[in-house]
């Protein structure tokens, strides 16, 4: 089993949750000689994540890490409102192991998200959500021509999950 410190087994939970809970196609995968190093998850349409959590998995969640974190991150994650525009496909998660990082495994998990926006039809751009801490993803992201169209401040997601701004963020297919 792995160990994770506290930060990232939010980040871990977070993963668990959206991979798991969400039935869809565009869930990819990232793996070398059997290990995974990175996940995408793309959805055609944007959805609040409470809507999708079913409470068998908030249970196996809170059995395994205990009450606080799983609550906190569903919570906080719960309170982002911005929807991305009818035409945009929504990278819901990108995630690359820390070790694995400035490989090109992000660029190429974001060229698959590209290529699955422009194969679901109907759609003119790709968004996502960043926390704005995460300055290196950001600067990722409007190298591949993603740009920031607004920044939101919330003090309870910073109370809940310790995240106090977000960037939306989009571009065009």
């Amino acid at each position: 089993m792995i160990k994770l410190d506290s930060k990232e087994l939010k980040s871990s939970l977070i993963s668990k949750i959206l991979v798991e809970t969400l039935p869809h196609h565009g869930h990819f995968v990232a793996e070398l000689n059997g290990k995974v190093f990175g996940v995408l998850s793309v959805k055609p349409e944007y959805s609040k994540i409470e809507s999708n959590i079913n409470l068998f998995d908030i249970y196996k969640l809170i059995k395994l890490y205990g009450p606080l974190i799983p609550l906190r991150a569903l919570s906080g994650l719960s309170l982002l409102d911005e929807r991305p525009a009818k035409d945009a496909c929504y990278i819901e998660h990108i995630a690359v192991d820390a070790k694995q990082r400035d490989h090109g495994v992000g660029t190429l998990s974001l060229d698959e998200a590209l290529s699955y926006a422009r194969a679901a039809r109907g759609y003119t751009k790709l968004a996502l959500v960043i926390a704005a801490s995460h300055k290196k993803a950001i600067k990722l992201y409007e190298r591949l021509n993603y740009v920031a169209i607004l920044e939101e401040a919330s003090f309870t997601s910073k109370f809940f999950v310790g995240i106090g701004r977000w960037v939306f963020m989009e571009r065009e297919l």
